[in-house]
């Protein structure tokens, strides 16, 4: 306890030692608070202590006595340690107890002595928190609190000396800022003298307020907007340019179109990925700097550079009959040069490098130049050479033709003629030339135009599809158009893409390329979907996706279902009339030919396709549909009748003895499908979806054929014409009728109606597509019985019903009624029913049969014409009479 009491002691004297600093005597000693509990005491011992607080309140006590009890405001510290001393607590809570307190006692010599305590209480004040600064910047600082009487305003500045802004008995200061009412400090051009802590005082009658302010003033030269030197760019790369501040607080960079690139909360790092003409010129930086009333701005200059990049071949100075071919950047230095001869090997051309046939050729690196001697010109040199420099992060790329007898064309380079993919694949196409590229682009079958990219955008290629990405490789440098298209299509991709290239300085248009492109549902495709006899063969063919994938083996699925394989590499024939007929299972191609002397009808329809890729484990599969058309020594080919299922492509052809120039199909509706072998959209009805259709490419072989797609029962059903267009011919095109009839099911009927001629009727219905083998086949009467008739004899079923077609085997189904035998049963709506050979289901169609009966005439009776026939004979007699009469008068 003793040991606290000591400690008690030590504290105490240390707050009069403070208080005894502090006290000047004859001046008020001030004292700053933020409130709560305040301690006065006297210098030294004394007796009759007494406090006046500054709202008049009296405190006394004697020291060494109890006090008595606490005064409200006041209070007395039970520490007997102090006993002798004048000891007064008072606890500020609001400003009302902010301004003077006099202590006042006899001090041990039996003295009157005074203390004055001039308390200031915590303000707010404007602004809060610390004041960052830029030197030559004016600050205000001010007290948040208005005095509506009397004031007195000072300040006391970090230096610790104090000026009076605001007295009652002198003239205001200059430096004062704000109303009368208020206390505020203004500087004008603060320098590093006024880092520090200031402090704002109000005394009033009403109250006794301060504030504290800290300031940081920062030099003026951490602020750098001097002119800086040009920054160089290079043309075509990247460029960067920067602006930082420790106190900046936001940062604008205008480019020389007074457009803003870039703002930022703190400083400017810009960089321009690629670097054009318009970045030539004065690039503006504007910037907020902390402590800083007003913006900064400095210009900088940048100068794009251009690289000069040349080509040439010039005969060698010192290998004779050699060439130097040289491939230079100006200005800049390269760190990488390569070529690529002709025939494709590459070689890495360096200073002081060589082999006994070329070395490097050149100023060196540091100058630009990437060459490369030919120590003596041989075959193999011969063509087109290709440098690839690189200078910093830039590749550039140069085309040199070493003469030779036979060139490729110089515009023309590398292109894949024939591209096939899987459906939901990429779809990567390319094509080059023998020189660096200005611009490229693609064309899709659609006529679709993708414009170049090199950064992934979003295409819309045909209306009501989700929109797909693509994007070129950046390869323009390089002489190659590279194209990348996501999620490959069926029907939307395959056909024929389009690459054009444009050459710097060409006076001619674009050259273009064609590409054909083959979309696939597996990894086996074929390529001609149909396939006509010619010649006396057919061979049908299916390749690997992509083409190129070796296989492991093919085999053929026939129309009828039945299937085998053929082997390639002998002259094998398999059923006698099959043989293998491709490149070879290793090149990914399988192909099938059959002679058209041996085939029968099952041959024809569609066959599949079906072959494993090496190292897959799945088989894939595509379809080819095999026809015949039937031959007219006077006319060609055609089919005259065509038969299709609902939904399936309406597949039609002609032909004549010679090539066509041109060929049109016109629709039972009228209208005329227009030539084109593209995918074209046609516009058949109104009110109707736009359908597909194609002209296949063999007007050279005297074929017109076209395909139109999703066949109609109702639209497409009728006769369609084929006109052929000979060259040289005085005649109108010759034109081929050929009768469509479209299906719901497997089976059609051509006549829908049929009428009694010549004492019977034929109804008929057909397999679809007319050829395929029926099973059997079997008719219901309009009374709803039902039975079947049996083909290759005279059978008469019922008395009056009898097989007549050309047979089950050719897809045939017909019934013969005789009229005379004939019931009112007989009359009204047939069904024909028929099975495939091969298939699960039944199909049918309808006939409607009818009856026109003779009518007698409804004229004369037969006795007003025996009347009239005696009357007329009566009458020529008479006339005869009288002219044999005057006749003979006359010659008398």
């Amino acid at each position: 306890m003793l040991r606290y009491a000591h400690l008690s002691h030590l504290i105490l004297g240390l707050l009069l030692l403070a208080t005894s600093l502090a006290h000047v005597q004859g001046a008020a000693t001030p004292i700053f608070t933020r409130g709560g509990l305040q301690l006065f005491q006297s210098r030294t011992r004394a007796t009759d202590c007494q406090l006046i607080l500054p709202d008049g309140t009296n405190c006394t006590y004697q020291p060494g006595t109890t006090p008595a009890p606490p005064h409200k405001e006041c209070s007395f510290p039970n520490d007997m340690g102090m006993r002798n001393y004048c000891l007064f607590q008072v606890s500020v809570t609001s400003k009302h107890l902010s301004g003077i307190y006099s202590l006042s006692y006899t001090n041990s010599s039996g003295d009157f002595q005074e203390d004055i305590y001039n308390l200031y209480l915590l303000g707010g004040g404007v602004p809060i928190s610390a004041l960052r600064v830029i030197e030559n910047e004016n600050i205000y600082l001010r007290i948040e609190y208005s005095v509506p009487g009397t004031m007195n305003c000072d300040v006391i500045y970090p230096n610790g000396t104090t000026e009076e802004l605001i007295s009652s008995s002198s003239q205001s200061s200059p430096n004062h800022w704000g109303r009368k009412d208020e206390c505020g400090v203004k500087i004008d051009g603060v320098s590093q003298q006024h880092s520090g802590l200031w402090k704002l005082l109000i005394s009033s009658d009403e109250a006794y307020i301060y504030d504290e302010f800290s300031v940081y003033v920062t030099p003026l030269s951490s602020i750098n907007t001097r002119p800086r030197p040009p920054i160089e760019w290079p043309f075509g790369g990247p460029g960067s340019v920067s602006m930082s501040h420790a106190n900046s607080k936001y940062c604008e960079l205008w480019n020389p179109r007074k457009e803003l690139v870039q703002h930022t909360l703190s400083g400017c790092n810009y960089v321009q990925s690629i670097v054009t003409d318009a970045d030539n010129g004065n690039w503006t930086f504007v910037f907020g700097v902390n402590g800083k009333f007003s913006e900064e701005s400095f210009t900088q200059e940048i100068k794009v550079i251009k690289e000069l990049f040349k080509v040439n071949a010039t005969e060698s100075e010192r290998f004779p009959g050699g060439l130097d071919l040289l491939c230079s950047v100006s200005p800049g230095e390269i760190s990488d040069c390569r070529f690529t001869r002709p025939d494709g090997k590459v070689f890495l051309s360096a200073e002081g490098l060589g082999n006994a046939d070329y070395s490097y050729f050149g100023d060196g690196f540091r100058n630009g130049d990437c060459g490369l001697t030919i120590h003596q010109l041989k075959e193999a040199d011969k063509g087109w050479w290709n440098c690839l420099v690189k200078t910093g992060a830039k590749t550039k790329s140069g085309f040199l033709n070493v003469l030779a007898t036979e060139v490729s064309d110089p515009d023309e380079g590398n292109h894949e003629a024939l591209v096939t993919l899987q459906k939901g694949s990429d779809v990567y196409l390319s094509c080059s030339a023998h020189n660096a590229l200005e611009y490229c682009w693609f064309q899709h079958p659609s006529g679709y135009h993708f414009k170049f990219s090199t950064e992934t955008v979003l295409s819309g290629l045909q209306e009501n599809t989700q929109p797909r990405s693509y994007k070129y490789d950046d390869t323009l440098h390089l002489g190659i158009c590279a194209i990348r298209v996501g999620d490959a299509d069926v029907n939307v991709d395959s056909g024929e893409w389009t690459c054009h290239l444009g050459v710097p300085g060409s006076p001619e248009e674009d050259h273009s390329v064609p590409i054909t492109v083959r979309v696939s549902e597996s990894g086996v495709i074929s390529l001609d979907k149909e396939v006509v006899f010619s010649n006396g063969f057919a061979v049908l063919k299916c390749y690997s996706v992509p083409i190129g994938k070796p296989l492991q083996y093919c085999r053929f699925l026939r129309p009828d279902g039945n299937g085998f394989n053929v082997v390639p590499g002998n002259n094998s024939v398999v059923l006698g009339r099959y043989q293998y007929e491709a490149e070879g299972l290793e090149k990914g191609e399988c192909g099938l030919r059959i002679h058209s002397e041996s085939a029968t009808a099952e041959d024809i329809g569609k066959w599949t396709c079906v072959a494993k890729l090496q190292g897959k484990a799945q088989e894939e599969q595509d379809f080819i549909t095999l026809r015949r058309i039937v031959s007219d020594p006077d006319e060609g080919n055609h089919e005259a009748l065509v038969t299709l299922q609902k939904g399936s492509d309406v597949y039609l052809s002609c032909s004549a003895h010679t090539a066509l120039e041109y060929c049109w199909f016109r629709h039972p509706s009228g209208y005329h499908f227009r030539f084109s072998t593209e995918t074209v959209l046609s516009g058949l009805l109104e009110n109707t979806q736009p359908r597909s259709y194609n002209y296949y490419d063999t007007l050279h072989l005297g074929i017109c054929a076209i395909r139109v797609a999703g066949a109609d029962v109702n639209v497409d059903s009728g006769e369609w014409t084929c006109h052929l267009g000979v060259p040289g011919s005085p005649e109108e095109d010759h034109s081929v009728p050929i009768t469509v009839g479209v299906s719901e099911s497997g089976v059609i009927s051509l006549d829908k109606e049929v009428v009694f001629s010549n004492g019977f009727a034929v109804l008929k219905c057909y397999s679809v597509p007319i050829g395929k083998p029926l099973q059997y086949c079997r008719f219901l009467r309009p009374d709803g019985k039902g039975f079947n008739v049996v083909p290759g004899n005279n059978t008469v079923v019922l008395g009056r019903y009898q097989y007549e077609a050309e047979g089950l085997e050719k897809g045939e189904c017909g019934l013969r009624i005789h009229s005379e035998s004939a019931t009112a049963e007989d009359v009204g709506n047939w069904t024909c029913v028929a099975r495939l050979q091969g298939m699960a289901q039944e199909g049918e169609d309808f006939i409607t049969l009818k009856r026109i009966e003779q009518q007698q005439d409804e004229g004369l009776s037969t006795g007003a014409i025996v009347g009239i026939a005696t009357g007329g004979a009566v009458a020529i007699l008479l006339i005869a009479g009288l002219t044999f009469y005057f006749v003979r008068r006359k010659s008398a």
